[in-house]
Parts: structure tokens; C-alpha cells; sequence
């Protein structure tokens, strides 16, 4: 960029966009910025709601502790708000023929970093456990870019990819493993089969030697009042940013030496533009960009889910419920992928004789269900409910939340494409472009992209 910018407009107000505003008020309070967002909210996806008495998320439901979410608690002020995950429920659940199996201790995605508990679980097969346990005799391997699947499968065996691994992996990211990109999603296994020539050994070198006892529960975080907090925190810091909601803005062209957004009907004029928008929308309101980006941004796709909550009555369940939740291999050939016990993972979710349950279905590997109407959804999910964790009567609240289209699939070659991407934009000094679509599922990640761009620009 030529010069530093007097004027700057973000086009999306989701945790990319309104973090980048956030930093931008914070370092360069002087420069006038425009933070437009289609909707009536700020947020995306990241909203709590309360009803009959229970909070639940329409999104994301916590966040991981990385440093930077340290440094935003601090400055933001929400330190006495965080909250912690249950101590003694951190315990996780898999499904194995329609039983509940707990997640062996030490299991760290897609292999143990503990052994002993790991031969003696119940929750994989004698003939899984030992092809894993062989995995250290694999010769290695230099693959640039492999799927999940392929890489859990030439590594540990197709047993684990089945029993485990792809219920774990695939459903963070609600992807088929068969075309899930490790490089784009956990290049550290990759790096530990080429630094180790095993990704167990890296496992014990580098897991279980930092005391890490495999999902880290203990390093989950979310708000007394639900992630919602973060949202209104983040926009109640924006002194001297015009927010702007409801606000569409429909195309996006070059203007002499600026730009010119069109937006409800009016244009407004900027040095700089920040675009936090989806792939496809990008493409659809950047009129100036080649065909060949987007061609790029329309290889990029995406799978719709569904989020599904479940209140009950304690009594109505067993005492299984005290765990963090369970997860469902695809080879259950169950309805849902997941559930999350939302009350037994953080307080404050529901009364303490009552339980909440977050039940997920939809992604890649389901994307015909989320054709189905709401009846029929609700039916799906009960009817698995009912069949694993055997609750009685019918549940006294219900709720179901769609976002089509919402999830990135981060396919083999997805890095590759995104650096074609930035490469044929590179000209576009005064356009920089944020958001998943990209890079990064999790709010940390995302939050660190927006305040390296901030950063990057003021320099």
C-alpha cells in the first residue's frame, strides 16, 4: 500500500470482521472506519440465547485458550466472566455399536500418547488397538498434501479411521476424511512422520510429555453468559467505528485511486477495503476481481449443518450424562454425528435439575439430511437420543438452528489454491480479504489473522 489510509471499510461483520474493526480502533483511533454488516447483528454465527431457562449457542460454544484469547479476556475486561469447563466431567463419550464407550484417556485425535489405558479401553477393537500400537514400523513418507483418511489409513490402519479418527477429526471440521486436507487442518501429525518417522513417537515426545492428557477439556473456555459476551465486548469497544447493520453492500469496483462500495442503494468512497465475507459472496460483490480468482474462490466449498438443542429434566436421564459429550463414527449409521452435553460441559446453561443437550447434524458426509423438514429432524435426533442414552418421556424444550452452507471444506489442495488466490490479487494494494474461507475454523485463529492484518496495514 502506498500510503496509510484515511478511510477504511470492513464488509463483514463476523468474529473476522468485527476483530479486525476492534483492532483497528484500538491502534489507529484516527483513521475513520465503516463496519458493514448485512444482518441485524454483529457476530455471525457466535450468538447465545436464553429460553425457559436455558442459555445455548447458536454457534461455537467455546474457545480454546491460545494466548491471543488471553490477551483479548484482559484487554476486554472479561476476566471474572470466563469460565472454566466442569472439572470432573471431562470425560468424553464414543459411540460403538449404539453403546456408549468412553474415549480412552491420552487418545489425542488420531492415536494414544498413553498406551496402558489405550489397550485396555473398550471403545475400539483388539485388531484397531494393535495395527495402531504398529504404527512406529510404518516406514515413513514425504506426502506434500494427503487426505485424512489416506494419512490415517497408511498410518494407523482403516480400523482407526472408522472406530475413531473420523467421528474426532471429520466432525470438527463436519468434513468427508476422505478429502479432508491434513496440511490445511493438523500439519503437526505430518510434521511429527517427518521429524519422528512416527506420529505416535510424536505424540509422547511432544503431547504427553507438556502433560496433556488427550482432548484438552481443561483448556476449553466460554463466558457466565454465554459467547455472546465476546461479541457485545468486542462491539461496545468500538468508540469510533460507525457500525453499521443492515447494511448490504452489493458490489465492490475500483474508483480512480479508491473504492467504491454500493451499498442499500447509495455508494460511499474508501482508500482501503477490508472484505470478511464467505468465498462465494466474495466472488459475487467483487466485480473487479480476474475470473481466475474467481474461479479459485468458487473451488472453495462449503457443507450446511445443524445445531439441534434438547432440554430435560435430570431424572428423565441417566448418570452417563456427566461428561462433555459423545461423539458418532459415520459407521454408526446414525443421524447425528454428535451431541454435546451442554450443562455437564459449562455452568450456567441450565438449573441443576435439568440437563441440556447440543445435538449436531449435517456436514459433508450427511448433506442430504438438512433437505428434511423440521419434524422429521426432530424425530431423527430423538429417536438416536433415545437409542444410546435411553432418556425417558420426551424432552420439555427443543429448538433447531440451520446454517446452509456455513461450514469451508478444507479439501486436498486447499493451501494451494488460497496461495493462487492471494497471488492473483497481490495487485490490489488497498484490498485484503479475512475469514474462514481461507484459513482457521476456531475463534482464537481467526482473531490472531484480524489483529496480524490490522498490524500489517498501520506499518
Amino acid at each position: 500500500m502506498k500510503k496509510r489510509p484515511d478511510k477504511i471499510a470492513i464488509v463483514g461483520g463476523g468474529i473476522s470482521g468485527l476483530s479486525a474493526a476492534y483492532y483497528l480502533n484500538k491502534k489507529a483511533p484516527h483513521i475513520k472506519c465503516d463496519l458493514y454488516e448485512k444482518n441485524d447483528h454483529l457476530g455471525g454465527n457466535i450468538q447465545t440465547r436464553t429460553e425457559h431457562g436455558f442459555v445455548y449457542e447458536t454457534g461455537p460454544d467455546a474457545f480454546l485458550h491460545k494466548p491471543i484469547m488471553q490477551e483479548i479476556i484482559e484487554e476486554l475486561g472479561l476476566t471474572l466472566e470466563t469460565i472454566e469447563t466442569i472439572a470432573e466431567n471431562r470425560i468424553s463419550y464414543i459411540v460403538k455399536k449404539g453403546k456408549l464407550a468412553k474415549i480412552p484417556p491420552g487418545f489425542y485425535l488420531m492415536g494414544p500418547a498413553k498406551l496402558l489405558p489405550f489397550m485396555f479401553s473398550p471403545a475400539l477393537s483388539l485388531s484397531t488397538k494393535v495395527r495402531t500400537l504398529l504404527e512406529p514400523f510404518v516406514p515413513r513418507q514425504e506426502i506434500k498434501d494427503e487426505s485424512l483418511a489416506a494419512f490415517v489409513t497408511r498410518r494407523f490402519g482403516k480400523g482407526n479411521l472408522e472406530e475413531i479418527t473420523q467421528a474426532m477429526i471429520g466432525g470438527i471440521y463436519t468434513a468427508d476424511p476422505k478429502t479432508l486436507s491434513l496440511q490445511s487442518t493438523l500439519p503437526k501429525f505430518i510434521e511429527y512422520e517427518r521429524k519422528y518417522g512416527s506420529v505416535l513417537r510424536g505424540l509422547q515426545k511432544e503431547v504427553f510429555d507438556n502433560n496433556t492428557r488427550g482432548p484438552q477439556y481443561n483448556k476449553f473456555r466460554s463466558f457466565k453468559s454465554g459467547m455472546q459476551t465476546l461479541i457485545d465486548s468486542f462491539e461496545n469497544q468500538l468508540s469510533t467505528t460507525s457500525v453499521l447493520k443492515n447494511h448490504f453492500v452489493t458490489s465492490i469496483e475500483k474508483y480512480n485511486d479508491q473504492w467504491k462500495l454500493h451499498v442499500n442503494n447509495q455508494s460511499a468512497i474508501y482508500d482501503y477495503v477490508i472484505i470478511a465475507l464467505p468465498a462465494k459472496a466474495i466472488g459475487n460483490t467483487c466485480h473487479f476481481l480476474p475470473s481466475r480468482s474467481k474461479q479459485l474462490l468458487s473451488s472453495i466449498e462449503f457443507a450446511s449443518a445443524i445445531i439441534m438443542h434438547f432440554g430435560f429434566e435430570k431424572k428423565q436421564l441417566d448418570q452417563r450424562i456427566h461428561a462433555m459429550g459423545m461423539i458418532v463414527p459415520h459407521r454408526e449409521q446414525k443421524s447425528i454425528l454428535a451431541s454435546t452435553f451442554c450443562s455437564q460441559k459449562f455452568p450456567h446453561r441450565a438449573s441443576d435439575d435439568r440437563v441440556l443437550l447440543r445435538v449436531f447434524m449435517g456436514g459433508a458426509m450427511q448433506e442430504d439430511i438438512c433437505q428434511e423438514c423440521d419434524k422429521t429432524l426432530f424425530h431423527l435426533a430423538k429417536t438416536d437420543l433415545r437409542e444410546i442414552l435411553g432418556y425417558k418421556g420426551d424432552p420439555i424444550y427443543q429448538n433447531i438452528i440451520r446454517w446452509p452452507h456455513a461450514m469451508p471444506q478444507y479439501k486436498v489442495g486447499h493451501q494451494n489454491r488460497v496461495s493462487q488466490f492471494f497471488e492473483s490479487v497481490r495487485n490490489f494494494e488497498e484490498i485484503c480479504f479475512l475469514g474462514n474461507s481461507f484459513s482457521g475454523v476456531g475463534i482464537p485463529d481467526l482473531i490472531q489473522k484480524s489483529k496480524d492484518t490490522i498490524e500489517g496495514l498501520l506499518a
